[in-house]
């Protein structure tokens, strides 16, 4: 062999060598961006909530994606505070296709009217400062909540949960300012 044969024999290895690096680096990149954690979102209550005949209240929760686009896989209540007696039960989250989880407002509608409506949950991509807003079913003797989102940069993605604050439940005999909405029986 020559040495000009042995020169673009050289000159192939180094690039395949370049190549080979360079997609080692990207395959490297791609992977620590998959498992990267999202920022933690902020939660919040709104002040618009409903009272079942039962004393029940369905109170409008948020969550706000403060980062990057990201999967956000559940929002749930974590537990729950009462100052009167021992809670019989947790404040659960509104979610779609769980009808006991729904207001009876919106248990009568169909899967695909439910599927549009904005104040139950369902797994979805929030983009950078968006919102998603549900019901939040708090029995009477619950006076605080604290919210858990779990969330991932994709579907398939490291999953990281966050916690929010305690939050004050609207209490329907003391708010003045925001008349609750009776649902008929």
């Amino acid at each position: 062999m020559s040495l000009q044969d042995w020169d673009a024999i050289a000159g192939i290895l180094g690039f395949l060598l370049l190549v080979g690096t360079t997609l080692a680096g990207l395959v490297g990149w791609f992977r620590r961006r998959r498992d990267a954690l999202p920022e933690p979102p902020k939660f919040g209550v709104a002040g618009d909530y409903t009272v079942d005949p039962d004393g029940v209240r369905w109170v409008t929760a948020w969550v706000q994606n403060m980062g990057a686009r990201a999967y956000l896989h559940d929002v749930c209540c974590e537990e729950g505070i009462s100052f009167d007696s021992p809670p019989e039960k947790c404040p659960e989250v509104a979610r779609d296709g769980e009808l006991e989880s729904l207001p009876r407002k919106l248990r009568s509608l169909s899967k695909r009217e439910l599927r549009h409506k904005e104040v139950v949950f369902k797994p979805l991509y929030l983009s950078a400062g968006k919102k998603v807003r549900f019901y939040v079913f708090c029995p009477p003797d619950i006076d605080q909540m604290k919210l858990v989102a779990t969330m991932s940069i994709g579907r398939r993605g490291y999953r990281r949960c966050t916690f929010s604050a305690w939050f004050d439940v609207p209490n329907a005999d003391g708010l003045r300012e925001i008349e609750p909405v009776y649902f008929p029986a």
